[in-house]
């Protein structure tokens, strides 16, 4: 089977515009990419029995570790902002904001 040229262009077109309406329908994929723009990678060095004690506990949640763990970091400094210890003015100071 040939395909004209047009006819490709036509599919190129199509499928750039489905794609186009696929992520403006998702608002959420903007945000995630702007906050994996302001994430920096970090190395942390766990004892095997608390690396092991993570994946357990996140499997129950159907999550990675490292989300997990994310998710309890941003857990607790949520409650540490709640009782005053720290707050986002401070976050953004540090951060040279």
């Amino acid at each position: 089977m040939v395909i004209k040229r047009e006819d490709e262009d036509k599919l190129s077109r199509e499928a750039g515009e489905a794609i186009d309406s696929w992520k403006a329908s998702r608002p959420d994929l903007a945000q995630r990419k702007l906050e994996k723009a302001k994430s920096k990678t970090i190395y942390i060095n766990f004892p095997d029995e608390l690396k092991v004690a993570l994946q357990l506990l996140a499997t129950k949640k159907s999550m990675g570790y490292q989300t997990y763990l994310k998710m309890i970091i941003s857990d607790h400094i949520e409650e540490a902002k709640k009782e005053g210890k720290i707050d986002d003015n401070a976050i953004k100071k540090a951060m040279g904001s």
